[in-house]
């Protein structure tokens, strides 16, 4: 994709999800920030990060004005290495990673994740995830979901992971 067609695509998403990755492609100039969240084992220790900051400047104004889930967007960020928008994140979980043949993650992997109701318990649990994926994640639809996480977000998990595999456990 070249300058001008990345610039059109950027320019048709919502502006939480623009700014999102202009935050997350300057992290590769800040390695210390993204290292600084990667290593934040809490929400409450992401908020002590100037790369949080960062990105909470940028959204604050947005529909995304929530500092906590923020800070879970920035830690969770900061784990994934390339970006991937070929399937939502929970497809992904469901399907294998490319050159391997067993899916992302387990079944009782899965149910586990979905029945996280705390920003540290889905830290945590999507951390374990992005790594599984070796980093290569849709950022934006795990973006957009950790922030709005509720009951529907849950049940559309199940039907797009279950959907992109249909024989897990």
């Amino acid at each position: 994709m070249n300058h001008s067609e990345k610039s059109s695509t950027l320019e048709q998403q919502p502006i939480e999800h623009q700014l999102l990755l202009e935050w997350w492609e300057n992290l590769d100039q800040d390695r210390g920030d993204r290292a600084a969240l990667r290593r934040a084992a809490t929400v409450e220790q992401v908020m002590f990060s100037p790369g949080f900051h960062r990105l909470w400047r940028k959204l604050r104004g947005t529909r995304w004005s929530r500092p906590d889930s923020i800070a879970l967007i920035a830690a969770l960020a900061a784990r994934v290495k390339k970006l991937d928008s070929s399937n939502s994140f929970a497809a992904q979980l469901g399907s294998p990673p490319p050159g391997r043949k067993k899916v992302a993650l387990s079944g009782l992997r899965f149910r586990r994740l979905l029945q996280a109701s705390q920003h540290n318990e889905l830290l945590q649990a999507c951390s374990r995830a992005i790594a599984i994926c070796d980093g290569r994640v849709n950022l934006i639809s795990l973006a957009k979901d950790v922030y709005w996480w509720t009951d529907q977000t849950k049940r559309d998990w199940a039907f797009d992971y279950y959907d992109a595999n249909p024989s897990a456990d």
